[in-house]
């Protein structure tokens, strides 16, 4: 879980959850003594498992999901759909938030071309941090060394790109329109200023986060649009977005919490 903080008033200050974690009488407690929870973000289709929970602890926040979250929410019966309130158009972006969304603070771009996913990057502008979910990984050997992973995840980050901030190999049969992902990654390295990077899965990138991020889940795009280019000029053919199943390993991963401040940002991952 991500948590960013900023002013809504002179004395309070306003929460942003990010993938919340379970929200236990700890957890909520802290919450209540830091500040107001104002938004809940499930970020894509699949870090959506303490939402409608975090929601119920905090009823007067608002849950913000993906719009493809949010159709695939009403397939579903009424007793099991989150009860989502802002969904994120794929080309709106922060111009679908309420006017109480801190866009001062926080901006949202929709990542596009991959459906299976369908992720929310957002930006902490204070801290100068890039908050993804699953369009990153940063498995380091300080975060293995905390996991100790077994066999299913060691199996699985087998298929890993040995870099930093990056995706793994299976992700390319994720990926719908490979152009259209990096398109996204364009905007976000266009619009945005970071240096930081946060992932749910994998270790907290402190410093040089779009130097890591531009060799790591970019290069891996970047790399795909071109395959696709170079298929079709050899074979006439347009169709590099493969099918199939990948592995998801959700990974708890443990960190040190630390103070949150107006300007600041909180990684809290669930032991």
């Amino acid at each position: 879980m991500v948590i960013a903080g900023y002013p809504l008033d002179k004395d309070r200050i306003g929460l942003v959850l990010i993938s919340p974690l379970e929200p236990t009488e700890a957890v909520v407690q802290w919450l209540q003594a830091t500040g107001q929870v104002c938004f809940i973000v499930a970020p894509n289709k699949h870090h959506t498992w303490w939402a409608a929970a975090m929601k119920e602890a905090f009823p007067a926040a608002l849950l913000v999901a993906p719009l493809g979250l949010a159709q695939q929410q009403q397939q579903k019966r009424q007793q099991q759909r989150l009860p989502i309130d802002v969904r994120i158009t794929p080309l709106a972006g922060v111009q679908d938030m309420p006017g109480a969304w801190p866009a001062a603070v926080l901006d949202v771009i929709p990542v596009q071309g991959m459906p299976f996913i369908d992720e929310l990057a957002l930006h902490h502008k204070p801290s100068s941090t890039l908050i993804l979910t699953d369009t990153a990984f940063n498995f380091d050997e300080a975060c293995l060394q905390e996991l100790q992973p077994g066999l299913a995840l060691r199996s699985y980050l087998g298929w890993a790109v040995l870099r930093p901030c990056c995706v793994t190999k299976p992700f390319r049969w994720l990926v719908k329109d490979a152009a259209a992902v990096k398109a996204s990654f364009d905007q976000m390295l266009a619009t945005w200023e970071f240096d930081q990077v946060s992932m749910a899965h994998g270790s907290f990138i402190s410093s040089g986060g779009k130097q890591a991020f531009l060799q790591g889940s970019y290069a891996f795009v970047d790399q795909l649009v071109k395959g696709k280019q170079a298929a079709a000029a050899e074979h006439g053919s347009t169709g590099l977005a493969g099918t199939g199943a990948a592995l998801f390993v959700a990974a708890a991963v443990i960190s040190t919490a630390v103070g949150i401040g107006v300007a600041g940002i909180l990684q809290v991952r669930q032991q």
